[in-house]
């Protein structure tokens, strides 16, 4: 469970997950519960046959059981499985590796809180650093993936979030900002942030028709009879004192409700589901086969996008003798475009021959392609080679 975890940036733990040898990844969506703060979110992604919320607001009962300590919510774990742990990420990956593999093989249930995103966004110090949070996060969860796969080989990892959040460059204007006139019923709120409202179905009465058509009434019955949820709309805020204006969730918007959720297990080599890498490849795309200038350009084509099992990578694109000595410049070429679309995935090539007496026209010579890392000949194409004039190292002086 990662904190405030955008379903745009689940996509890209996905993609990386997508790049483990064997490595499985399923990924889809579900919607956060209202209000989209982690009071509510987190109990909500428990086992649980109801969740309840006391009057005050002041917590969220899982079964009865209150959920909103680490400890706590093991409790709610165990009720269901007697084995089931609870922990915070930081603490399993701090752990001897014995230790890991030990929690791991005697609990059929493990849940991991990871804090990243959250913990950079709510700080109004730190706010603005909320996207290099992301990064790290996608990092942070794909060795956490791989990390529990390697402890206990044949698990099953499933990540997802309590709710995402919204996020805006500038600070909003005065009129997207809903003060305590735009709210008669403010005196008897129970929960209530920059992007959420609940109030006690009483004080809903005192409400007009007119004002209702400012706010979202959201559906609490997930939490218990008694309770309604308000929630602006777009992305304008209640007026609240303190706390952070850029970063911010609880309401209803696309991205603080709708969460990933990524599967990732990691198949064994030489059963039914192991799928392993292979790096994306280029082929010569011209047609013509003959050089006649000591200046000339090559067209390839990569020819599968860099998405999932396909891995970039970068080649080095020489033309040589038959003896393998190279007779022109060395050119890089990245295999790297991640299109669907083929005419995107074009690699133009432009290469100048090497200083030389001459070149002979009955050949032959090669186009050769080698990767860059390892100096692996790819492939190799014959082609002719007739400049009538080449270039020489002292221009004859």
């Amino acid at each position: 469970m990662s904190d405030a975890l955008r379903y745009e940036v689940g996509r890209d733990v996905a993609t990386l997950l997508e790049r483990e040898r064997g490595g499985n990844v399923k990924v889809s969506s579900m919607q956060a519960v209202f209000p989209s703060i982690t009071e509510v979110g987190m109990p909500a992604l428990m086992p649980h046959q109801a969740l309840k919320l006391a009057a005050d607001g002041s917590f969220v009962l899982a079964d009865g059981m209150p959920t909103a300590t680490t400890p706590q919510r093991e409790a709610v774990l165990t009720h269901v499985e007697p084995t089931a742990r609870a922990l915070r990420s930081s603490t399993y990956l701090n752990m001897a590796g014995t230790e890991r593999k030990a929690l791991l093989k005697d609990s059929k249930l493990v849940y991991l809180y990871h804090n990243k995103i959250d913990a950079t966004g709510e700080k109004a110090a730190t706010q603005d650093d909320v996207f290099d949070a992301c990064a790290d996060t996608v990092e942070e969860l794909a060795a956490l993936a791989r990390r529990v796969c390697t402890d206990a080989p044949g698990a099953r990892v499933v990540i997802t979030a309590d709710h995402g959040f919204i996020y805006t460059r500038r600070e909003l204007n005065e009129c997207q900002m809903l003060g305590k006139p735009d709210l008669p019923f403010l005196d008897a709120p129970v929960m209530h942030g920059k992007r959420h409202l609940v109030v006690p179905n009483e004080a809903v009465a005192r409400l007009s028709d007119e004002a209702r058509g400012v706010f979202v009434n959201v559906d609490m019955g997930r939490l218990g009879a008694g309770f309604e949820g308000f929630a602006p709309r777009e992305n304008v805020h209640f007026k609240r004192p303190g706390g952070t204006n850029n970063y911010v969730h609880g309401g209803m918007s696309l991205q603080e409700l709708c969460v990933p959720v990524i599967g990732f297990w990691r198949a064994r080599s030489g059963s039914k589901d192991f799928v392993d890498t292979r790096a994306a490849t280029l082929r010569v795309l011209s047609e013509g086969r003959r050089v006649t200038n000591s200046l000339f350009s090559v067209n390839l084509i990569q020819e599968e996008p860099a998405q999932g099992k396909v891995l970039p990578c970068e080649y080095e694109l020489v033309f040589t003798d038959a003896s393998g000595n190279e007779v022109s410049d060395t050119v890089k070429a990245h295999a790297n475009k991640t299109s669907v679309n083929s005419q995107e995935r074009v690699v133009h090539a432009k290469f100048a021959l090497r200083a030389a007496d001459g070149f002979s026209a009955k050949g032959p010579y090669y186009l050769v392609c080698r990767e860059r890392e390892t100096g692996k000949i790819v492939w190799r194409e014959t082609y002719t080679i007739a400049v009538s004039f080449a270039p020489v190292a002292d221009f004859g002086f």
